[in-house]
């Protein structure tokens, strides 16, 4: 019977190349999970062998020359493995190449891959999420991502989620990718402190202050704050979901609207005004 590291060298040689076989790994009720596809109108999720099946085809269709490679373990246990791998291919609609980094779980199951999110809140000790902006990795990919710290343990021990919503990194977020701020003022650990307006351009010192004081004032802030926690308890009951717009309360502000006959008094008035004025341009041209 294949270990989870056996099965994930296996499935990253044939996923694309045969996918068919890469299906075929599966468990019958086993997934494959893609969050950030969501941004392009795909499903982030692929449930059934059929399923996947078809989804591994229509990026062969895509991309041909398709293949993981360079891939390096970081978890490894009989049951799961946790790696990068990563891939260079050229698209057969538009000829352009495009690179990606790729971090993927995997959970085995009787020899075959059961793949699940829940395995860093459960299994291990899951710190917190950062979600970064859409174009932090342009010119490459203009997708937004997330990154998951976490504590290998084998154990659990997750309590609170530490959630920071990143707006922006320093730098603009088109292919240019242009620094927004003077060079002593960007990065976690700029030279001289930013200001409010400084800190809209760049949030890293912010999330760098904020993670130190996730087991203490950042337990107390709001879900409309920029960075937040979530117990444990409630990412299990919203189905492992790491997304923070999941748990993120939007801020709505009371507009408030003059009444009807107010303003429909002040159009009585202006349109008798426009009146009064034709009927004086009526005499003045006879």
């Amino acid at each position: 019977m294949k270990n989870a590291k056996e099965l994930l060298e296996e499935f990253t040689a044939a996923s694309f190349r045969d996918p068919k076989k890469a299906a075929e790994m599966f468990t019958e009720d086993g997934a494959f999970e893609m969050p950030y596809l969501e941004s392009f109108g795909f499903p982030g999720r692929y449930e059934s062998r059929e399923a996947i099946e078809g989804f591994f085809r229509l990026v062969r269709e895509l991309y041909p020359d398709m293949d993981l490679e360079h891939i390096k373990v970081m978890i490894d246990t009989p049951e799961q493995a946790f790696a990068e791998y990563e891939f260079t291919a050229q698209s057969s609609k538009t000829g352009r190449t495009i690179h990606e980094l790729f971090c993927g779980r995997l959970v085995a199951e009787h020899g075959q891959i059961k793949l699940l999110r829940r395995m860093l809140v459960e299994d291990h000790r899951l710190d917190g999420i950062v979600s970064l902006p859409g174009g932090v990795f342009k010119p490459y990919a203009g997708v937004s991502t997330a990154i998951l710290l976490f504590t290998k343990t084998s154990s659990g021990g997750t309590d609170q989620v530490w959630f920071y919503d990143c707006e922006a990194d320093g730098w603009s977020l088109d292919d240019k990718r242009t620094p927004l701020l003077p060079d002593d003022k960007l990065g976690p650990l700029p030279k001289t402190a930013l200001s409010v307006e400084e800190h809209g351009k760049n949030n890293l010192p912010d999330i760098l202050a904020r993670w130190h004081q996730r087991d203490a004032k950042e337990r107390q802030r709001p879900r409309t704050a920029q960075s937040f926690c979530v117990s444990k308890a409630e990412v299990e009951v919203c189905g492992y979901e790491l997304g923070i717009n999941l748990y993120k309360e939007a801020v709505h502000q009371e507009v408030r609207h003059r009444p009807p006959r107010e303003l429909l008094a002040d159009l009585a008035k202006l349109e008798a005004e426009i009146q009064e004025g034709m009927s004086e341009l009526r005499d003045l041209v006879g």
